[in-house]
């Protein structure tokens, strides 16, 4: 019989990812940042297994010269919480060398995966890589259930998506059930890199039974970020020779234009005629359809237009913050309720409604809301926060930059205040923020537009 077994990693692999091109970058507040994703397995004596996959940029890491060659070393550390208990905390270092700096490029990423055995339950899991030559680091947090499935029951894994597959016996971390896997945590790929790995487990299958269909049959089909189906595989029909049992495969994928695609999976087992199906997002970037983009000018960076399909969670979440004076308060709740998949999708979709021209590629309403965003980070900005997060910032996105700005500093009045003036607005408004503290943080103290603060007295408020 085949039986699933997990082995302890017990070497280090560092894996460099190779596509041949300045391949996407992952969304990040300041130089350094890494991809994130995780995938869930049916454990043992009442665990579940959870594997977190990440991808570190090479070009991200700093690189430190040492004897004739340079060296970049990094930590990572996994912090599991439970109803904000730490329940379990795991730090381990790596290191990355080259003989010069020319070889790093692009694209080039390390790879690496930490395997976590738990009990069923909801788990916050905290990962932070810390680049140990310059103390740069980044923290990204995931929301996980995990969840035991009946083994009565026909159900499957999580499907992890990988850059390749191949049979292997060593014990390593990238080793399960005789492969060699190497996750691919950004789920892009390429045209120097067009091949889709996949690697699921399939349990709960029927006993085999004298006289009862001894059959399943594995469905694969690829669909667009619409829900249209793009390519259909022939279905496999094979035998069960075990009541858990693994499934995988690959696809060529750098055929297919750029933009985001599902990978979906449905088993069939003839003996029950039960059923079970799984999806995952993932990207196809090609370099010729940014080449045909700039050379026509019709945008100069695509990137921007499919961002949010290839962010991880907290990314995706930070991206909502930005447009919280914008949502309506259905698509703030409709927002809470979705997995990561589900808020890449849904922050496409935002935006996407809100296209003020839909005839071109580029989204110039969503264009000039980040481009106010940035303008609050410069101007409005304090220690102790971001200039969006400001009332200045807040009208100034909102409203837009006013027609006439009116400065007061110290004076017999009292505290600093501004009157920002807008003409178009609702036959002409005004909004006063004043420095109540002293300390250049201006606080919006009266409003004449609709919906906002209403104070006539505010002059009061100065002295």
């Amino acid at each position: 019989m085949f039986d699933i077994k997990r082995l302890s990693p017990i070497i280090i692999a560092l894996v460099i990812q190779m596509i041949g091109f300045n391949a996407p970058e992952p969304v990040h507040a300041n130089d350094f940042d890494f991809y994130m994703d995780y995938a869930r397995f049916n454990g043992s004596q009442g665990f579940g297994y959870l594997e977190v996959y990440f991808g570190i940029p090479r070009d991200r890491l700093h690189f430190e010269a040492v004897d004739s060659a340079f060296q970049a070393q990094f930590q990572i550390q996994i912090d599991v919480y439970q109803t904000d208990s730490l329940i379990s905390s795991q730090t381990w270092q790596n290191q990355d060398q080259v003989n010069s700096l020319d070889a790093i490029q692009s694209g080039q990423t390390l790879q690496d995966v930490k395997g976590l055995y738990l009990k069923p339950g909801n788990y916050a899991i905290h990962a932070l890589v810390h680049d140990l030559s310059n103390r740069n680091q980044k923290e990204k947090i995931v929301d996980v259930e995990i969840a035991i499935d009946d083994e009565t029951k026909l159900s499957m894994s999580d499907i992890q998506l990988a850059l390749y597959i191949k049979k292997d016996t060593d014990e390593s971390k990238f080793v399960k059930n005789g492969y060699r896997i190497l996750p691919n945590p950004g789920r892009v790929y390429t045209s120097a890199g067009p091949i889709l790995y996949y690697y699921l487990e399939i349990y709960g299958l029927s006993p085999l039974n004298d006289g009862i269909d001894s059959s399943y049959t594995v469905s694969i089909e690829l669909q667009n970020d619409q829900g249209q189906r793009v390519r259909k595989m022939a279905d496999k029909k094979k035998i069960r020779n075990a009541s858990s049992l693994v499934e995988m495969g690959n696809m060529h994928v750098g055929a297919l234009k750029t933009a985001a695609y599902s990978l979906n999976v449905g088993v069939v087992d003839h003996a029950s005629n039960d059923s079970v199906s799984s999806r995952i997002l993932f990207y196809v970037y090609r370099q010729q359809d940014l080449v045909q983009m700039q050379d026509s000018e019709i945008n100069k960076d695509y990137g921007k237009d499919i961002e949010f399909l290839s962010m991880d969670e907290a990314s995706l979440n930070q991206h909502f913050e930005y447009v919280k004076y914008i949502a309506t308060r259905n698509e703030t709740k409709a927002y809470k309720k979705l997995d990561v998949q589900g808020k890449r999708m849904f922050m496409q979709e935002f935006w996407r409604k809100r296209d003020t021209n839909e005839m071109t590629i580029q989204n110039e309403f969503k264009d000039e809301y980040y481009t106010k965003i940035n303008i609050t980070k410069q101007q409005f900005s304090t220690p102790n926060r971001e200039g969006w997060k400001t009332d200045r910032g807040r009208v100034l996105i909102i409203y837009g930059e006013p027609d006439d700005i009116k400065r007061y500093t110290f004076g017999s009045w009292g505290r600093p205040y501004e009157v920002w003036q807008y003409f178009k607005v609702e036959g002409g408004v005004e909004f006063i923020f004043a420095d109540e503290s002293g300390y250049g943080q201006y606080i919006l103290i009266h409003s004449t537009a609709t919906n906002e603060i209403h104070d006539f007295e505010w002059l009061s408020r100065l002295n």
